[in-house]
């Protein structure tokens, strides 16, 4: 009994009726001589957790649940003591994008393509290498749970980048698009890759056939994206 003591030392007592919530669920008590004893010790804890469970429900509607009147959506799960929420969160997909996340992302593309244009040994990756392997992971992490748009990115990022002349870093950047594009390019439409063929015209001015990469060197992977991109987009 002294355990269950709320006054005794509140710690324990937070242990205690995670315990008997675990053992006992709503409406099933152990015997009746410690029965009353249990469910008193319990009900100490109910207005703590209406304030969180009641009180502005309504307001935290959109990452809960829907407001049923046949359950308790705030009721933690005894077993887990978790929220019983189950599947995606009732977002618009729509609003879950962010501009100004975009435009972080595209300054940093630029960013690279600034600091490949002044490295001397650019052949063996260079400095920025991490850099481009960086913003690969971000890339592909903030665009596929859909903070960013792909498409909207590649046209600012291709409005940032005319008329500079950066080109050193082409292979790389390449690389980084490649690297979202043949994982995504059957789960969206066509259309949404589309845009990269205004980088193409950017970045490859050429007119005469550009040499082949020589493949003993681990940066032909990168140099071959560019090709790898237009295979998939034909």
């Amino acid at each position: 009994a002294y355990i269950l003591e709320r006054n005794a030392c509140l710690l324990p007592a937070y242990f205690a009726v995670t315990e008997i919530r675990k053992l006992y669920p709503e409406g099933k008590l152990p015997h009746w001589l410690l029965g009353n004893l249990v469910s008193d010790f319990v009900d100490t804890f109910r207005p703590t957790a209406r304030i969180n469970s009641i009180c502005g429900r309504c307001s935290l509607l959109p990452v809960v649940n829907n407001s049923g009147a046949i359950c308790n959506s705030w009721k933690l799960d005894p077993a887990t003591l978790r929220f019983p929420l189950k599947g995606l969160l009732p977002y618009d997909k729509h609003k879950q994008r962010c501009p100004v996340l975009e435009d972080q992302l595209v300054d940093l593309v630029v960013y690279a393509m600034e600091r490949s244009e002044t490295e001397e040994k650019f052949d063996d990756g260079g400095t920025s290498q991490l850099l481009w392997q960086h913003l690969s992971s971000q890339l592909i992490f903030f665009v596929l749970f859909q903070f960013a748009s792909f498409p909207h990115m590649v046209l600012s990022l291709h409005q940032k980048l005319a008329g500079r002349g950066l080109i050193k870093g082409r292979d790389h950047l390449m690389w980084v698009l490649l690297q979202f594009i043949s994982g995504s390019i059957q789960k969206n439409a066509l259309a949404d890759f589309l845009p990269v063929m205004k980088l193409f015209d950017l970045l490859y001015p050429e007119k005469e056939c550009i040499p082949v990469p020589d493949i003993n060197k681990p940066q032909s992977t990168h140099a071959f994206a560019m090709t790898c991109i237009w295979i998939h987009l034909n």
